[in-house]
């Protein structure tokens, strides 16, 4: 009998904690990873937008947002649609306050004329505090960019 008081006993201690715990994960819902993360994004505020020339001179598009990094690696995606006319081409990138990280870029050149979908997503280092991320293009040819959006999120 005694056994089975303490065996009941332990038991009883250990839902106690493995409840307690529950409850604590609960109650804590939300306020993990996914809750400490930084997200921004912003959309194209017009259906179009011109890109003009000369080939490899960057301009800044209408695609910016700004928030406060903790020093985590950010993730910098963006999309966006290019209408292109014969002998036509674009070049997009991410910059971070207002220069350029690397010479990654995304784009597309086109013979005949095309609508197409560019698409960016990597990761960069970024130091604690507030930053701007901007995309910016650079065309051959007078075009247009359609569609588009950009999302940064920091990574913890």
């Amino acid at each position: 009998m005694r056994i089975a008081v303490t065996f009941g006993s332990i038991c009883l201690i250990f839902l106690l904690i493995a409840f307690s715990s529950l409850f604590a994960a609960l109650s804590s819902f939300g306020q993990g990873t996914i809750a400490k993360a930084s997200v921004a994004q912003a959309t194209g505020e017009s259906p179009g937008i011109s890109c003009t020339g000369p080939s490899g001179t960057f301009s800044d598009t209408d695609l910016s947002v700004t928030f406060r990094s903790f020093g985590s690696p950010v993730i910098i995606s963006f999309t966006a649609w290019a209408n292109l006319s014969t002998n036509q081409g674009i070049q997009l990138r991410p910059t971070i306050d207002g220069r350029a990280i690397d010479d990654m870029t995304v784009g597309h050149f086109d013979v005949v004329g095309d609508s197409t979908s560019l698409s960016f997503s990597r990761a960069f280092a970024v130091a604690k505090g507030i930053h701007t991320y901007t995309v910016q293009s650079s065309c051959q040819g007078s075009l247009t960019i359609g569609n588009r959006w950009l999302m940064v999120r920091e990574m913890n």
